[in-house]
């Protein structure tokens, strides 16, 4: 009869290994792929079919030729190999920036029988981070005062422009209220009409008024 803690481990990692959103690839002592989950297969392009007995150096890029290696060599020594960004190759010839967690896999008895990568994609998260690197140098290349606001009123961007108008500088506005821009006399009229614009309202402004730093009024 099956051991039942034991089968309840497996069931539980297969589940795992079928459902999880990031790329698994199991790979045995010679570093031949023995498992390639379905998310492995829809962000590096392979089919299990295909893969299932290649060395899992295919993955690597010509400039990162030795890359896996090496790091499996360290975990079958018995190391650690914390988690690294790197890239990988994909069918289609693309490099896919990924977050690698690779791991031993033991057996019962405590020995190494091969190990486990998981690789997760950064593809999104770099493209979004060079979205925000291209607003920023448009902000900073502009003579105007933009300023970016949360629906809290807490000042989360700041550009040259803004800092050459009221004379404070990024450090000292980021993470700071806006209304240090209103006049004291203003600040409810301002509260009132930012409540408006962050409910979807359309407001008109006539003769909107701003304090710089040293109180003359804009």
């Amino acid at each position: 009869m099956p051991d039942e803690p034991l089968l309840c481990q497996l069931l539980r990692f297969q589940s795992l290994f079928r459902d999880c959103d990031d790329a698994i690839v199991d790979c045995d002592l010679q570093g031949l792929i023995v498992g390639w989950n379905a998310s492995a297969e829809r962000i590096l392009g392979y089919a299990a079919e295909e893969v299932m007995g290649r060395h899992v150096g295919f993955l690597n890029p010509p400039h990162r030729a030795r890359e896996i290696e090496g790091r499996l060599k360290v975990l079958y020594a018995g190391g650690r190999v914390g988690p690294y960004e790197t890239e990988r190759l994909c069918k289609d010839g693309s490099l896919l920036p990924v977050s690698v967690t690779p791991s031993r896999i033991l057996d019962l008895e405590g020995r190494c029988i091969g190990t486990a990568a998981i690789l997760r994609d950064l593809s999104a998260s770099r493209a979004a981070e060079a979205s925000l690197r291209r607003q920023a140098s448009i902000i900073n290349s502009t003579r105007d005062a933009i300023i970016g606001v949360d629906p809290q009123g807490t000042v989360y961007g700041w550009s040259k422009g803004a800092q050459r108008l009221f004379g404070y500088s990024a450090n000292e506005m980021l993470g700071g209220p806006v209304t240090r821009l209103i006049p004291a006399d203003r600040r409810t009229e301002f509260k009132n009409f930012y409540k408006l614009v962050h409910i979807g309202r359309t407001v008109e402004v006539q003769d909107a008024i701003w304090e710089d730093k040293t109180g003359r009024r804009r």
